[in-house]
């Protein structure tokens, strides 16, 4: 739109077409090479945004040529001209932030197994992590708040529940590295 701020075009976008607000979104790069789209000359800023499922869930698009659908990044389709490249971008620059910045708890309920926490840094990261060390790490960190409560639902042992306290992290020592391997 011509008449919108850079940073307003996704936030209508992801509203248009999914129905979703109030998103963690951050830009990713410009993506401007000459022969990128057959058409014209055509820049794209890219974004990514975390997407809680536990908070939304993705409606139809306006357009019927259009369709918002979930994919497992393993098993997403082949996308037209240069998007793959946008998509692999957006990625890294996902990973590395999980890296120094709690972005993963974007992603989880309010309250949380530590299973489940782990499984989002699995996912993003693409790797298996060793649960001892990997609750080990987060319990250190003293980022997270121990409930009274544990799972409803499951067909396993019923696991704690925690919620990330923001407060403790925004005045904690391990913010330069929230997460390293």
């Amino acid at each position: 739109m011509k008449d919108e701020r850079l940073s307003e075009a996704p936030l209508r976008i992801l509203k248009d077409m999914a129905n979703l607000t109030n998103v963690y979104l951050e830009q990713v790069a410009a993506f401007g090479e000459i022969d990128r789209f057959p058409h014209a000359r055509t820049i794209t800023v890219g974004y990514y945004a975390l997407v809680n499922p536990f908070q939304f869930e993705l409606c139809s698009f306006k357009s019927e040529a259009l369709e918002a659908r979930w994919f497992d990044l393993q098993d997403k389709p082949l996308l037209p001209y240069d998007h793959n490249e946008i998509v692999e971008a957006s990625l890294d620059k996902l990973k590395l932030k999980l890296r120094y910045e709690p972005i993963g708890f974007e992603l989880l309920p309010d309250k949380f197994s530590l299973r489940q926490l782990q499984d989002i840094y699995e996912a993003i990261l693409g790797v298996e992590l060793d649960n001892r060390n990997f609750r080990k790490k987060i319990l250190k960190m003293d980022v997270l708040k121990k409930l009274n409560e544990k799972q409803d639902g499951v067909n396993h042992r019923k696991a704690i529940l925690y919620q990330f306290d923001a407060e403790k992290y925004r005045t904690s020592s391990e913010q330069t590295a929230f997460f390293t391997l």
